[in-house]
């Protein structure tokens, strides 16, 4: 039998997205933060759920093989 890990996330994401005229990319980022949410365009809002399972593996293993186990 073979070990694994198993790991759920749960993820929820909301996006909004804006149109700014600004000298540079840093000066849009600061100008947008000081705007109400209501102004911002093209709002979504995203949720998932992502399994992820993989082999354990590394000192366990060498260990185990060591003494016949695994």
């Amino acid at each position: 039998m073979k070990t694994y890990q198993v790991e759920v996330v749960y993820e929820t994401s909301k996006h909004a997205r804006i149109i700014i005229d600004a000298e540079s990319e840093r000066a849009a980022i600061d100008k947008a933060r000081q705007l109400e949410a209501a102004m911002f365009d093209d709002e979504a809002i995203s949720k998932q759920t992502l399994w992820k399972a993989r082999r354990q593996g590394g000192v366990m293993d060498i260990i185990r093989s060591m003494f016949g186990a695994g």
